[in-house]
């Protein structure tokens, strides 16, 4: 039977079903360019619908007495944005031409990393950094009801009894994975026969619900230029 390593849905930390010990996101950083914004980034229909009725229970929740119908709610929803940054990171030689950081603020933007991954084997890392735009600087954290939901973009890639990605189209709610991740070593990520296209390649989407109840949201797309042939038949 087939070993399915797919994102998030296996151990957290796990890509071919191993675990190593990456670096914490510290030490020096090169900044990496975001070429295009999220505003050309569109929400899956059936994650839309979820965000809303979760957007609705949070109301109801903490606003009993509106005395407004969901659709009026719905019709008046207040927006503002998350600032994100992603680090990819390496203690193996030659595995990334650089440790990378990416800052997308005011809603997230599209990483390329064909400038970063330099080599055809090894291991590497991401960790994040998420926190409301109309934040003052020193009072910066990562928002408490943070979601984040990923939706492939890429084609699965099959290599020997595994199966590396969830296919063109797909989403899930990678919240808890992703936050465990992070709080370690970071999600790992590897080179060899480019694994990490189909693992990470596709859209990220933050949401949180805030104060004057806003929905906060930010979506980061990651591809791999370099790499055409993996996309789904919408990005190219």
């Amino acid at each position: 039977m087939k070993t399915i390593c797919i994102l998030f849905l296996i151990t957290m930390g796990m890509v071919g079903c191993k675990h190593l010990t990456g670096w914490k996101p510290t030490g020096d950083f090169i900044s990496g360019n975001v070429d295009t914004t999220s505003k050309q980034f569109i929400i899956p229909r059936a994650l839309s619908a979820k965000i809303q009725k979760d957007y609705l229970n949070y109301m109801h929740k903490t606003a009993p007495g509106l005395g407004l119908s969901d659709s009026e709610i719905l019709s008046q929803i207040p927006r503002g944005f998350l600032n994100v940054s992603f680090y990819f990171l390496s203690d193996e030689p030659g595995v990334l031409a650089n440790n990378t950081q990416f800052d997308l603020p005011r809603g997230g933007g599209q990483i390329d990393l064909a400038n970063v991954v330099a080599g055809n084997k090894g291991s590497f890392y991401l960790h994040y950094k998420i926190s409301r735009a109309d934040v003052p600087a020193d009072q910066k954290a990562t928002p408490k009801n943070l979601k984040i939901y990923f939706m492939s973009e890429t084609k699965p890639l099959h290599l020997r009894h595994e199966d590396y990605g969830v296919g063109c189209g797909r989403y899930m709610d990678v919240t808890s994975n992703l936050r465990n991740a992070n709080d370690a070593d970071g999600f790992h990520l590897n080179a060899t026969n480019q694994r990490y296209v189909p693992v990470i390649g596709g859209t990220f989407y933050f949401v949180s619900f805030g104060p004057d109840k806003k929905i906060y949201l930010a979506s980061v797309r990651v591809v791999d230029s370099r790499y055409p042939e993996q996309q789904c038949a919408a990005l190219k």
